[in-house]
């Protein structure tokens, strides 16, 4: 049985926790950076979604994925290691901590979860601390899960074999349809794909667990789901609700639409 990936308080588990800030604002790159100067939970380090958990530099989608040196740089110089127990959270029903999630499983972590409570819910409980933190440097041996991710090269290989897939788009249904298109060149989507918008979970600052979508009925739990958005952000929403739910099968697209329509065509309801 797979376990748990979102917990509220009562349920994180006994002892030392270290715990992961991933507060972000897309429209506003620089805020998680000053909220958490200004508070954070004791010992908890800060993971920037630009800076932390992309590679900027890349060309492949909006929100890259880094590289495996640079987040094991990441994990080493906060003195993170297989042994801890992790628990990561943002402001509440964001697509920040769940990012952080899937960067963490794809390096072999596997006693990691995402907070179902906020910051601030969270600070009721565990206090507030603005102190700098700072862990003993740790060397790691890592164990990559790269079976989590799918590429561009991989889907174009299966559908010109055409091997059965089954992708998921993250987006909003205006943007699925190509009706509306906010933030990339071309409106679409990637040829195939199915629903499921992520922004349907969300009820205040938590997330939904009830599973309540047809999309997931009747479906085999063993069944490859390769879920994706815009840039490879939010779809990580649905990678952790899925897996959550016992879909063991489930990986990202990390470079996502923003990276298909660089070369590959789309589809659209016009």
């Amino acid at each position: 049985m797979m376990p748990k990936v979102f917990l509220n308080q009562s349920e994180f588990p006994s002892g030392a926790i270290r715990f992961i800030d991933t507060r972000f604002s897309l429209s506003n790159p620089g805020l998680g950076r000053t909220l958490y100067e200004k508070g954070h939970l004791p010992g908890a380090i800060f993971l920037d979604l630009e800076k932390n958990a992309s590679d900027m530099s890349s060309s492949l989608g909006r929100h890259p994925f880094p590289s495996k040196e640079g987040f094991q740089h990441f994990l080493e110089s906060n003195g993170l290691s297989y042994e801890d127990t992790i628990v990561i959270y943002d402001q509440g029903a964001s697509p920040f901590a769940t990012r952080a999630y899937f960067l963490f499983r794809w390096a072999g972590f596997s006693n990691v979860f995402v907070s179902l409570d906020g910051y601030e819910e969270l600070t009721l409980k565990w206090g507030v601390d603005s102190l700098p933190v700072d862990y003993p440097v740790t060397i790691l041996s890592l164990h990559w899960h790269d079976n989590l991710i799918a590429t561009k090269d991989e889907i174009k290989h299966r559908f010109e074999k055409n091997e059965a897939i089954v992708l998921v788009d993250a987006r909003s249904a205006h943007r699925f349809s190509g009706k509306q298109e906010p933030f990339d060149a071309i409106a679409g989507r990637i040829p195939s794909a199915c629903n499921v918008d992520w922004e349907q979970f969300a009820d205040g600052n938590h997330f939904r667990l009830d599973q309540e979508i047809g999309f997931l009925q009747d479906r085999d739990k063993s069944e490859e789901l390769v879920v994706y958005c815009g840039s490879g952000v939010t779809a990580s929403v649905l990678f952790c609700l899925f897996t959550h739910w016992g879909f063991s099968h489930t990986r990202i697209y990390v470079g996502s639409y923003s990276d298909w329509i660089t070369s590959e065509e789309v589809e659209t309801d016009n």
